[in-house]
């Protein structure tokens, strides 16, 4: 049995961690959630390329030939597609940025194959980049810092957040049995959010410790990599930073078919299904193209969120690294595979990124409601002051709920409004670099702005329909397309992302009406009165 005395510490502890990096989380795992479907979404917020006539296998080294002859810069590193679809229309691409475009500037996608008279056919888009935006919110909690500094911030908020799950379950222990599948549906709304709070905390607990621990691992992975490589070995290659590219011996050699390389891979492992062959120049004058060909074993699981890598000689077919190579990995890569594989979900096909999907909208709920959980908690805490009337809500909790509401509806907002735009203003906002991210910020922003003028109970209602029109805009947009041309139309390909849409704006709809509802029922005093 745990004594009163402790749990009343790490009440303490989980209240105050979870109030230092609920916002951080509440951003991050929204955003992590959206990620779940990056391809979808990417294909969503980009100009469809049409497939045309592809490359047989057995042409690929003339095709290869002939964009390098005409493209120079495509041989620094390009990718030979062996399963074609709308995500990859050619069987040859590469990016390349304009001349004159800074390391800032988004580079061109192009996509090239061999007609039927053996000429090149080379088209090109400007990839849009919300979903990359969405997966950098997601990775950098939000801030807007360089990459660098933002990381060691994520760093310390996995950290918070692996605490605050140790005092929440120390915390829920003592009830655990009487209050886990308890839902109390009456009057005290206060009473049904905690006990949807603790169901959440519980049942996604495995969930929440894979994510804190993977997190802390990628945010630091820089520095342990390099104390570990300093220390223990100092004389090889990294063995943990990725699948390392090794330059050929030969590089004036031909290239090996790739009927051929997929050929020796099949001996290798029959089960791997190879996708795609990057080639990528290694460094110096003199270097050969080095070879990494992303695939899937159904078997084994994948390190990176789509694909595992086996690094081969692009001459000889060699398999020269099988440290990414599902099935092939050492004990240790295996292991430290699986948490990348844990955390990107890249295991289970759809079934897998669904539920992740909704236990990344689950865990931003967490942190929502745990921060103005702790607002109504700490004013009852005590009922009157020295003069025996009621406590007013402090400047502090007034601020924290105004935040809450601001932080959390402005980023549903702003990635809302970024993914619409794609598809609204194509030209406009796809020509100007960052213009994504500065529309997603002064949304963001504004919502903070707004809250805190407003105060957490009327911003809350006013944001919510905020919320609810932004996120209506996606589906909007696709409708405009379908119906007069605007933007473009992918079909049936992406109809997930209207749907998942829609769906929000029906739950933003009834949260609005509900809280329009609480604030009108609310004490005078409650963080939900339109007078606090």
């Amino acid at each position: 049995m745990i004594s009163s005395d402790i749990v009343r510490m790490y009440r303490e502890i989980h209240s105050w961690v979870g109030i230092i990096c609920g916002l951080f989380l509440f951003i991050a795992f929204y955003a992590g959630a959206i990620s779940m479907f990056e391809v979808p979404l990417q294909r969503w917020t980009s100009a469809p390329v049409q497939a045309q006539l592809t490359t047989p296998l057995a042409k690929t080294q003339q095709l290869i030939n002939t964009v390098n002859s005409q493209y120079p810069d495509a041989a620094k590193n390009f990718t030979i597609v062996l399963d074609l679809g709308p995500d990859q229309p050619a069987r040859m691409q590469w990016q390349q940025r304009p001349a004159g475009a800074d390391e800032h500037d988004p580079a061109v996608n192009y996509y090239a194959d061999l007609d039927s008279n053996g000429e090149l056919n080379v088209r090109q888009n400007l990839p849009s980049a919300v979903a990359q935006l969405i997966d950098d919110i997601h990775q950098q909690v939000g801030l807007l810092i360089e990459r660098e500094q933002a990381m060691i911030i994520t760093g310390i908020v996995a950290l918070l957040y692996g605490v605050a799950l140790v005092s929440g379950v120390i915390i829920l222990l003592p009830t655990l049995v009487k209050d886990l599948f308890a839902l109390r549906l009456g009057k005290k709304i206060k009473r049904l959010w905690l006990d949807v709070h603790n169901l959440l905390g519980v049942f996604s607990l495995p969930f929440h410790i894979v994510m804190a621990f993977t997190s802390l691992t990628f945010a630091y992975h820089d520095y342990f990599y390099g104390s570990q490589m300093a220390s223990i070995y100092p004389d090889q290659k990294p063995a943990i930073a990725g699948p390392t590219a090794v330059p050929a011996s030969s590089p004036t050699q031909p290239l090996l078919p790739v009927a051929a390389v997929l050929a020796k891979l099949k001996t290798i492992d029959p089960e791997f299904g190879p996708e795609q062959l990057n080639y990528r120049r290694g460094r110096g004058p003199n270097a050969g193209l080095t070879l990494l060909v992303a695939g899937n074993n159904p078997k084994h699981h994948a390190n990176r969120a789509r694909f595992g890598y086996a690094n081969v000689n692009p001459y000889t077919g060699e398999l020269i690294d099988a440290d990414y190579m599902p099935g092939h990995q050492s004990p240790m890569m295996a292991t430290v595979g699986g948490f990348f594989s844990l955390h990107f979900g890249s295991f289970g096909g759809n079934a897998t990124r669904w539920l992740y999907f909704i236990l990344g909208l689950g865990g931003a709920f967490l942190f929502y409601s745990g921060n103005l959980l702790w607002i109504e908690a700490k004013r009852k805490k005590s009922r009157t002051d020295s003069n025996g009337q009621p406590t007013q809500q402090s400047r502090s909790s007034k601020v924290l709920g105004s935040l809450t509401i601001g932080v959390s509806l402005g980023c549903i907002a702003g990635i809302s409004l970024a993914i619409a735009s794609a598809k609204l203003m194509p030209t406009f906002i796809n020509a100007i670099p960052g213009s994504f991210s500065t529309l997603y910020y002064l949304i963001f922003f504004a919502s903070i702005t707004w809250a805190l003028s407003r105060g957490t109970a009327r911003s809350a209602v006013e944001l919510l329909y905020a919320t609810t029109a932004c996120t209506a805009l996606i589906p909007i947009a696709s409708l405009l397309a379908l119906l007069f041309g605007l933007g473009w139309n992918h079909g049936d390909s992406t109809v997930w992302v209207d749907i998942v849409a829609v769906v929000g704006v029906l739950c933003f709809l009834k949260l609005a009406a509900k809280t329009t509802a609480r604030i009108r029922s609310a004490p005078q005093l409650s963080v939900w009165s339109a007078a606090s």
